[in-house]
């Protein structure tokens, strides 16, 4: 149990760190050129953060990698949707930036159950 507990922190302290890290420099990028959000540059943080969220959810499990990241893709991309609901107070839905996140993660699903364990 222990065990557990420790992999799982380590998983979340990781992500954590990939996801400020992503932030700050496409904060730093919007910043220096004074322009609006780019929905390429976010769909690209977007994508690898997802796939990078499946890759670490499939190399903790081990077991059935797709599903593991399809299913923590799309509770983690609700809760992102509704942590923004709730701090803006608009809802906004794009299928096709959903989709893409989703199939990212369950490909980083699969390749993370081939990786040795690293977390």
């Amino acid at each position: 149990m222990k065990t557990k507990i420790k992999s799982g922190l380590k998983m979340y302290v990781f992500l954590l760190l990939y996801v400020f890290l992503c932030c700050f420099i496409y904060s730093f990028y919007l910043m220096k050129t004074q322009s609006e959000n780019h929905p390429i540059i976010e769909l690209v943080i977007g994508g690898s953060v997802f796939f990078l969220l499946g890759l670490v959810y499939g190399n903790c499990f081990h077991k059935r990698g797709l599903w593991i990241g399809l299913g923590s893709a799309i509770i983690h991309f609700f809760l992102i949707k509704l942590i923004y609901f709730l701090s803006i107070g608009t809802f906004s839905m794009h299928w096709f930036v959903f989709f893409i996140n989703v199939i990212l993660a369950g490909i980083g699903g699969i390749l993370g159950t081939f990786f040795k364990k690293i977390f």
